[in-house]
């Protein structure tokens, strides 16, 4: 495949749900492992139990009680699917639920902080994510190739995908920074 071709995975309708899921399936892998597991990632409605519903990544917290830095974890990997089809696509429009669990997960964390202070705090870890999901663009492009041809992947399979995961997955990136990385010059003009 040519480095500038599309694989076919990318160009299916689920596409960006999957590489949505994806991101908050590598987050989990780098970020929580020793306290937290992926159970499942889906994209299949019939698992969600909701037509309407578009993907979900289940996890299991091992222990019992999350500290604070585990919890930031978890705002964190909330936040990693957003960022993670902001990467492949530009844009991401799944990101109000996963904004809302990164947000009480800081409120756990930092009770007395106001809500501007908190969300500066995960626009801080966006920025920290989007190196993440850059650096591991095979592993995300891996699950999501396997969502759109399993509908599910669950965490026993999760060591063989990602080692197999390799450029051949991978669609072209796009050239253009994420939204929160623009310069002035890449400003949207606003209507009049």
């Amino acid at each position: 495949m040519k480095p500038t071709q599309r694989p076919p995975w990318y160009r299916h309708k689920n596409a960006p749900i999957a590489v949505h899921e994806a991101g908050h399936v590598i987050a989990h892998c780098c970020l929580t492992r020793e306290f937290a597991a992926v159970g499942c990632a889906t994209i299949d409605p019939t698992v969600i139990g909701d037509e309407d519903a578009s993907g979900f990544t289940r996890h299991q917290i091992t222990g019992v009680e999350l500290d604070d830095g585990q919890r930031v974890a978890m705002a964190a990997v909330s936040m990693a699917g957003p960022v993670a089809e902001m990467v492949f696509f530009g844009d991401s429009d799944g990101m109000s639920a996963d904004l809302a669990d990164a947000q009480t997960d800081m409120r756990r964390v930092a009770p007395g902080e106001s809500e501007i202070e908190r969300d500066r705090f995960i626009a801080s870890l966006v920025w920290d994510l989007e190196t993440l999901i850059r650096a591991r663009k095979r592993e995300v492009a891996a699950v999501a190739r396997a969502l759109i041809e399993r509908g599910t992947v669950y965490n026993s399979e999760l060591d063989e995908l990602l080692a197999g995961a390799s450029d051949a997955d991978l669609p072209p990136m796009t050239p253009k920074p994420a939204p929160w990385r623009r310069t002035g010059k890449h400003k949207r003009k606003r209507k009049r």
